[in-house]
């Protein structure tokens, strides 16, 4: 883990998640208080998971990861992954 000291004085709130990673990103934070699970790197991986190893359709997978809509889980992959759901099972789906 990253200590601020480690930094030098100049850092200033939200500096250092610039460094780190985007926090706003969906599949890069953690999750927030009373948040869901797709507002969280638990939700992200959920959702990677169960693209990997299911045929779940993108309306089921957003709901059980906590994305709550298809559209709001493509835009955290295009975000965070540079890719849709749909290219990443594609390209990451497990055979047999």
């Amino acid at each position: 883990m990253v200590d601020a000291a480690d930094l030098g004085a100049d850092v200033v709130p939200g500096a250092l998640a610039a460094v780190v990673d985007d926090v706003h990103d969906p599949l890069a934070r953690g999750p927030r208080p009373g948040g869901q699970a797709g507002r969280g790197v638990e939700g992200g991986l959920a959702a990677r998971n169960r693209l990997e190893t299911t045929d779940d359709t993108l309306d089921r997978v957003a709901s059980a990861c906590g994305f709550g809509t298809t559209g709001t889980l493509i835009r955290a992959f295009r975000r965070k992954l540079d890719t849709t759901p749909t290219e990443y099972r594609a390209r990451f789906r497990h055979s047999g």
